[in-house]
């Protein structure tokens, strides 16, 4: 009895580790499950993307108001050495739909203006009755207009197989409006050459309390007809009057292009001109706050495209 149940109790161990072994190393597929891969089985490109669809990138922009603000804020450390370029920074050069190496002349007037590519500037410096590219760029590029040379180029008002013109964006008259102004001279070095992209630095002004002063090892030098084709405003040493340019649109619609509006050689600064809580660049400037008083002017406008 005690022999039989022994032999039965072996064989059906046996068994078990038999079929136990079937299961374990049997091929996959005859358990009714998939063979394993190979690795001639797997791809350099993935089986689902199609070759026929062409690479893209999605870009999601905001639609802020901020991006027809002046791209140049002079609030902002834009060369990144620790001190804020609150002046137009001649060693700078600023991207926009001018180019920082040309020089531009303007034809025409008012709304039926160019601004045309003149000559090659000399290390961003330029003759009498020209306009510096790098200087236009601080002046009137707003973000929006950067954004849009980045992305594609610029705003093409017109665009023909023989005639491309950029536009700038349009900005209201209003908190978006902003000038910049320019005493017309710049620091420049006493050692390095002409040539050199730190030759010429920062604004500057002769006149105390303006804050526009110079490094160690530059002086201030008037470089108004080779930055702006015009000569500098007046100065002494205890005033200092300053060329404005305020940008806008003054109304909607094509009739009303963006302009820059210039004003010469006035003891008013940018902010009596752009930041009166009424509508920017209009032909009246602040010259007094208590009581508030403005003064008429007659601001001579250039088309910016």
């Amino acid at each position: 009895m005690n022999t039989r149940y022994k032999i039965g109790k072996q064989l059906f161990f046996t068994f078990m580790i038999l079929l136990f072994s079937v299961l374990i190393f049997a091929p996959n597929e005859y358990l009714g499950g998939q063979a394993y891969a190979a690795m001639s089985s797997y791809c350099q490109i993935p089986p689902y993307t199609s070759p026929a669809i062409p690479p893209l990138t999605m870009v999601i922009l905001g639609r802020d108001h901020k991006l027809y603000r002046q791209a140049y804020n002079d609030a902002s450390d834009l060369d990144a050495d620790g001190k804020i370029d609150y002046t137009y920074n001649h060693s700078f050069v600023y991207y926009g739909y001018f180019d920082p190496d040309l020089c531009y002349t303007y034809s025409g007037t008012g709304t039926s203006g160019l601004f045309s590519p003149a000559a090659y500037a000399t290390n961003k410096f330029c003759s009498s009755g020209q306009w510096a590219g790098n200087f236009l760029n601080w002046v009137t590029m707003s973000r929006m207009d950067v954004l849009r040379k980045v992305l594609y180029g610029g705003h093409r008002s017109t665009d023909t197989t023989t005639n491309t013109i950029l536009q700038r964006v349009f900005i209201p008259q209003d908190a978006h409006a902003w000038a910049k102004e320019f005493s017309g001279k710049l620091c420049i070095s006493n050692t390095l050459a002409s040539t050199d992209p730190n030759y010429a630095t920062n604004m500057c002004s002769a006149a105390t309390g303006t804050g526009y002063t110079c490094a160690t090892g530059y002086t201030c030098t008037d470089k108004s007809v080779s930055i702006v084709g015009s000569t500098a405003p007046t100065s002494t040493t205890t005033t200092q009057n300053y060329h404005l340019y305020c940008n806008t649109s003054l109304g909607n619609g094509l009739t009303y292009p963006p302009l820059m509006r210039v004003l010469l050689n006035r003891n008013n600064r940018n902010w009596d001109w752009a930041a009166k809580e009424r509508p920017e660049c209009e032909a009246n400037i602040v010259t007094n706050y208590s009581p508030y008083t403005t003064t008429a002017v007659t601001p001579t406008a250039f088309l910016l495209s």
